[in-house]
């Protein structure tokens, strides 16, 4: 997993990403998105991460692997939440949307942060 470079953004969006990196390799990979935002300054809109996430049904997945051969892993919440406070971030904000559930057995979850 390459470390990205600190750029100073206001803002990161992870969507559709994360579920194809390893569990050993989150923690790392969740600290190279927080390195693209800019410090929080005093006075300032604080920096935002939105991450979407799925969450397929285990039927669905075979040896860490989707329907389609790609690396797949369901990243659960606590675990996701767990290592973003570490890292300095306060969850602002959840959805879960069950809109394609019925037809591919998957629920997404938008989640936003501001750093501290």
């Amino acid at each position: 997993f390459a470390d990205l470079r600190p750029q100073g953004f206001d803002a990161v969006v992870c969507s559709a990403v994360l579920m194809h990196v390893m569990p050993t390799d989150l923690p790392r990979a969740l600290a190279s998105l927080a390195a693209q935002l800019r410090s929080p300054a005093e006075g300032a809109e604080l920096p935002m991460l939105l991450i979407s996430v799925p969450d397929m049904a285990q039927a669905q997945l075979q040896a860490d692997r989707d329907a389609d051969g790609r690396r797949f892993h369901n990243h659960p919440l606590p675990v996701l939440q767990t290592l973003l406070n570490a890292l300095g971030f306060l969850r602002v904000r959840t959805h879960t949307s069950d809109a394609v559930l019925a037809s591919t057995g998957t629920r997404w979850h938008t989640l936003v942060y501001r750093c501290r």
